[in-house]
């Protein structure tokens, strides 16, 4: 129903149309939202425009502090008919194997590394069907953290040094490697 009803339904007694003067960008108030961003395309939009604000802002942060940003994107392989379900459950248990190792959570803490992931489907038109595929966004030389009374903040220990180009190199060798033995 509210799927059906998106951007229908009136809030209120009134809906309004708004002009923000400094962007010149026009926008609603008071219309009826589902907020189903994986099947709704009107609030799938916002949601990832959102998002992308979110993580652009981060990635400055972490660019201004010099932590390493870097983008990498894992997936596996997949035929037509193969079963979307079937596809996003051997991503999601590859992951959760892969990040939850001591092999990478030795590198996370040796590294300091960070994340933002996102699962990203995908329809191919070349006749494989759909394409699941895990996109990461890793900062590298974060300082280390942990969740004190309920809330994270920073532990005791200092930032580990930005890595170097043989150790970033190492790195990525061995999250290709290990991703596909998974």
């Amino acid at each position: 129903e509210a799927l059906r009803g998106c951007g229908r339904g009136v809030l209120g007694p009134a809906a309004l149309i708004t002009l923000n003067a400094s962007t010149g960008k026009a926008g609603t108030r008071g219309i009826a939202t589902c907020g189903r961003a994986l099947v709704c395309a009107t609030c799938g939009a916002k949601v990832r425009e959102e998002r992308r604000r979110f993580l652009l802002e981060m990635i400055d942060a972490a660019q201004a502090q010099d932590i390493g940003v870097y983008f990498v994107t894992l997936t596996l392989r997949h035929y037509r008919g193969m079963n979307l379900d079937t596809s996003l459950e051997v991503i999601r248990t590859a992951w959760q194997k892969l990040a939850s190792g001591k092999a990478f959570q030795s590198r996370k803490h040796l590294y300091g590394l960070g994340m933002v992931g996102v699962v990203e489907i995908t329809d191919n038109q070349d006749g494989n069907g759909w394409h699941p595929h895990l996109h990461l966004c890793l900062f590298q030389g974060c300082a280390p953290v942990e969740r004190i009374d309920g809330k994270w903040g920073k532990a005791s220990g200092k930032k580990p040094p930005n890595w170097t180009a043989k150790e970033e190199a190492d790195f990525m060798v061995w999250l290709r490697q290990r991703w596909m033995a998974i």
